[in-house]
């Protein structure tokens, strides 16, 4: 039986204030069609998936599957590279506390090479840690 649970994702601020070691400061923007409204975690047990799933104010039809390593795949919108979904095989209950640092990683690895903004990379990279602790005891039976 699949478990699941949905995440409303808080409001992230769409601008900020970013300083330089020269004293220097700038306003960056946040585009809201790169921050997600929400995040579904699902677990199988039977094929040991772990998914998460985001979603976002507008939908994109064409998307794009990269395996960045044997046991995690993920997939992006093919023009605007947000993240929508990330599926992680788990096959031991001592896989899961190492999850949250792979996916990280794994964003960090591929930044550069998907057409994302840097921005959703970084609002997906947060969620997932922030919301790590409420959705991976699913994978342990907790």
């Amino acid at each position: 039986m699949i478990k699941s649970m949905m995440f409303d994702l808080p409001s992230f601020e769409l601008s900020q204030i970013v300083g330089d070691d020269a004293g220097h400061h700038r306003q960056v923007f946040r585009s809201p069609y790169d921050v997600p409204e929400t995040m579904k975690a699902s677990y199988d047990p039977d094929q040991h998936l772990f998914q998460l799933d985001f979603n976002y104010p507008s939908i994109e039809p064409s998307t794009k599957t990269v395996e960045v390593q044997p046991d995690l795949q993920i997939t992006f919108g093919k023009h605007s590279g947000n993240i929508y979904n990330i599926i992680a095989q788990v096959n031991s209950p001592e896989d899961v506390p190492q999850l949250s640092g792979k996916v990280e990683k794994s964003l960090h690895k591929l930044q550069g090479q998907m057409p994302a903004s840097i921005e959703n990379f970084y609002v997906v990279t947060q969620v997932v840690n922030d919301k790590s602790d409420e959705f991976f005891p699913m994978a342990l039976g907790v």
